[in-house]
């Protein structure tokens, strides 16, 4: 074997002797790197969870404001049905009176 030829195979088993490193240090980055992964992955299982808690709780607050506008924007309407009531109950009121003056007149005249 000539020296340089041999200088060639040296060469070529430092290079080889590089790539197994390099190819440990990828392996090790690659184990990190799905570690890391799954916990990113379980994280964004936590964040879905209380995004779909929050998405919940707005869509029950959004419900509810419309209901209490509902409810406001009727407010002629209940307000005109109250009086309504209100002037049949009065009406019935002045007719029991009536009823109670007339049965008394009847009382005294007898």
């Amino acid at each position: 074997m000539t020296g340089e030829h041999r200088k060639k195979v040296l060469d070529a088993f430092k290079d080889l002797s590089e790539m197994r490193q390099n190819m440990g240090s990828l392996s090790a980055q690659k184990q990190l790197l799905g570690e890391r992964l799954a916990q990113i992955e379980e994280d964004m299982s936590r964040i879905r969870t209380r995004r779909d808690e929050s998405k919940q709780a707005y869509e029950q607050c959004i419900e509810r404001g419309n209901g209490l506008a509902q409810m406001l924007g009727n407010e002629d309407g209940l307000l005109a049905e109250a009086e309504e009531k209100v002037k049949k109950s009065e009406e019935r009121i002045r007719f029991l009176i009536n009823q109670i003056y007339d049965t008394q007149a009847q009382i005294s005249s007898i």
